[in-house]
């Protein structure tokens, strides 16, 4: 519950049981936002929803040593993770992430993706979201 200016002055659970609160780019620092575009996707502003690079980067790492070292990921294709969940880490659900990745890329601009992806990225326990975890902790 917000007032009409938006600031919160009460939050519920969603009904899965998360405490989860819409977050636009205003309400972050722009330093956390820049930190999170260098760590999880550095090709983020320059890309169409799949790193190749980083895909090959990952694949490499993991023929060479046998396990995941580090993932090829983008912050599209971890918010199609995010919004549409599956257990499987297999091959078919990784191209299915792909695909998803250049439909989100197609219909959000670069900053809408950023703010669902700062609103839905898990934080512990039942937090999602920047905002519920800076709110809890």
């Amino acid at each position: 519950v917000q007032d009409r200016d938006g600031q919160l002055l009460r939050a519920f659970a969603t009904p899965d049981g998360y405490w989860r609160l819409a977050t636009r780019l205003d309400q972050v620092d722009k330093q956390l936002a820049d930190m999170l575009v260098i760590y999880e996707d550095k090709r983020f502003w320059d890309h169409e929803g799949v790193d190749v690079l980083a895909l090959a980067r990952a694949a490499g790492q993991f023929l060479k040593s046998g396990r995941i070292v580090s993932g090829g990921s983008t912050l599209s294709m971890q918010l199609a993770r995010l919004a549409e969940p599956r257990d499987s880490r297999s091959l078919g659900s990784k191209i299915k992430q792909m695909l998803r990745a250049l439909q989100i890329e197609r219909r959000l601009t670069k900053r809408e993706i950023l703010e669902r992806y700062l609103t839905l990225a898990p934080y512990g326990g039942n937090l999602e979201g920047v905002r519920a975890a800076s709110l809890a902790y």
